[in-house]
């Protein structure tokens, strides 16, 4: 048996409150204060999750646009045509299965951030992320969108959100304890 990586996530409390009180004060006085600027920005900032009413196939395209604009790694694992093809059959898949969670920030009606997550199992499983980095930076729109579902998963009452796979910093500020994941050979 040998622990092969780390699984950060967070059980979720019952309220907003009880869960920034999870963060220690650094963090939860960063994500209050980006919250803060987006409330006060004169631009418009929303969010949506995508369902049957949208035309998944364009959310799709969006959601690839705004994964390798935000990554060079990224950008390099799409331009594989199976990595694409992979992300466009699954999602019809476990959007009719309701387990697809493809979720926007917009800055002025123009998508600046998105998550594609799991919902299954009255969790959340953040499976992968996209956003303009230079175009919307100074708003933080993939914290943003990140709080919003999380406040969105508190508010459904679900248990876990899980960050899947992975020690990135920003899933410990956002309240990840580690689980660890682990090989076993036999």
């Amino acid at each position: 048996v040998n622990q092969l990586d780390v699984c950060p996530l967070i059980n979720l409390p019952d309220t907003w409150a009880d869960y920034l009180l999870l963060l220690d004060k650094k963090h939860r006085h960063e994500l209050r204060r980006k919250m803060r600027r987006a409330n006060g920005s004169s631009e418009k900032i929303d969010w949506y999750t995508v369902d049957s009413s949208h035309d998944l196939v364009a959310e799709m395209e969006q959601f690839l646009k705004l994964m390798a604009a935000s990554d060079t790694e990224k950008q390099e694992f799409l331009q594989d045509e199976k990595n694409v093809e992979f992300f466009k059959q699954f999602a019809p898949l476990a959007l009719e299965n309701g387990w697809l969670q493809l979720n926007f920030l917009t800055v002025g009606g123009e998508a600046a951030s998105t998550y594609l997550n799991f919902d299954y199992n009255n969790s959340i499983f953040v499976y992968n992320s996209g956003l303009l980095p230079d175009r919307y930076s100074y708003l933080s729109p993939g914290i943003l969108l990140l709080a919003h579902n999380i406040r969105d998963a508190i508010e459904k009452g679900y248990s876990i959100f899980d960050f899947l796979r992975g020690d990135e910093q920003y899933k410990y500020h956002m309240g990840g304890k580690d689980t660890a994941i682990y090989m076993i050979t036999a």
